[in-house]
């Protein structure tokens, strides 16, 4: 099984022009990576794209990471004008069933200046089509793997007021949004550096984590999210090796 990936940088791109959004929901919204819940939304589901403009200067990209999708369909093209496109991938979304939401990691190698995303086929109920987070990782592999299992817990934010009697009630207050708890180790210390440096992102910053268990296709494409450490990490070193567990949780 290939290691898992994971990027805390991300590509920027300079300007995004849709052919349409909604009021309330303009298409720099997906650029806001950790805030999938605040999205872009087209005014229909006709002939609708994204433009991103990475500048003069493109920098090569690794793939795209797509969150909170509420269509099937998915084109990527690239063009050095935006007149002249190639593709770069037609794909499908898939529905991560922890967190019954749409996601799809693509990877893919490329530099073009423009990079197009063509959602199609919104889900039954939908006027529109709808995207929280389009991002673009600077993705490396992990040099040592976490351990299994893999403790991932799905999450919901709720309020429980329980009544002197017996019972309680309780009030949903957003949708689920995916933990981790992962254990590794004993690593090479050689390697520590790579940790130390997702570490030192302190419990705010982005990280993409993706658990890179199958082909890149079907249902573990949509294994990828973009996390944030929640506490510090106690690092137990010996001559030549570590353990670290660590407590991440999905952003929103």
């Amino acid at each position: 099984m290939a290691s898992m990936q994971f990027a805390i940088s991300f590509n920027q791109w300079i300007t995004v022009t849709p052919t349409t959004e909604r009021s309330g929901h303009p298409a720099t919204n997906v650029g806001i990576i950790q805030k999938w819940r605040r999205t872009w939304q087209s005014n229909d589901t006709t002939a609708t794209t994204l433009v991103f403009d990475f500048g003069a200067s493109p920098p090569p990209l690794n793939g795209m990471f797509i969150n909170n999708a509420n269509f099937l369909g998915l084109v990527i093209e690239g063009s050095p004008n935006s007149t002249t496109w190639t593709s770069i991938a037609s794909t499908t979304t898939f529905n991560d069933e922890r967190v019954g939401r749409r996601k799809r990691w693509v990877p893919f190698t490329a530099t073009y200046r423009y990079i197009r995303v063509t959602p199609s086929t919104a889900f039954a109920g939908y006027a529109y089509f709808e995207i929280g987070t389009i991002a673009f990782p600077v993705v490396q592999n992990f040099s040592d793997c976490f351990g299994f299992p893999w403790q991932w817990t799905p999450r919901q934010a709720a309020t429980r007021s329980d009544f002197p009697g017996g019972g309680a009630d309780v009030n949903i207050e957003g949708p689920y949004r995916l933990e981790y708890q992962l254990v590794g180790g004993p690593w090479l210390t050689a390697n520590i550096n790579q940790m130390l440096s997702i570490h030192q992102l302190g419990t705010t910053a982005p990280i993409w984590l993706y658990e890179n268990r199958g082909p890149g296709t079907g249902v573990f494409s949509a294994y990828a999210y973009i996390l944030r450490r929640m506490e510090d990490v106690p690092f137990s070193e010996r001559i030549n090796n570590y353990d670290a567990p660590w407590h991440f949780e999905e952003a929103m």
